[in-house]
């Protein structure tokens, strides 16, 4: 009775190899304490390019120094970089909406300029 349920046609394509990725050949991935140690080196902060999100060393430790398990994708995009970086792209982004702003201004005050009369 028991063979009748083990046919081929039902199957899983599920691959049942749980053998580990060799050491080698695993990425590596920083802890936050590492990450952190790293920037306090550098004395650079550390900034999050999908959140664009800058933190301190210590706030990063703060934040999640205490998670050591799935935060592996979070860790892995952080990088460590000069907060001037952010500061001068701050600042060009700051100009850059400034001139946009002026442009719409001078349209909106032509348009009804014209448009009163």
């Amino acid at each position: 009775m028991a063979g009748k349920y083990r046919d081929d046609s039902r199957r899983s394509s599920f691959d049942h190899d749980f053998t580990q990725v060799p050491a080698d050949e695993r990425p590596i991935i920083k802890s936050c304490s590492q990450i952190v140690q790293e920037a306090l080196s550098k004395k650079y902060w550390i900034f999050d390019p999908q959140d664009r999100h800058w933190y301190t060393p210590e706030e990063l430790l703060d934040k999640y120094g205490r998670i050591t398990k799935g935060a592996e994708d979070f860790f892995k995009r952080l990088q460590i970089r000069d907060p001037l970086e952010g500061l001068k792209a701050g600042h060009q982004k700051a100009e850059d909406l400034k001139v946009l702003v002026e442009a719409l201004s001078i349209r909106v005050v032509e348009y009804y300029k014209n448009k009163v009369k």
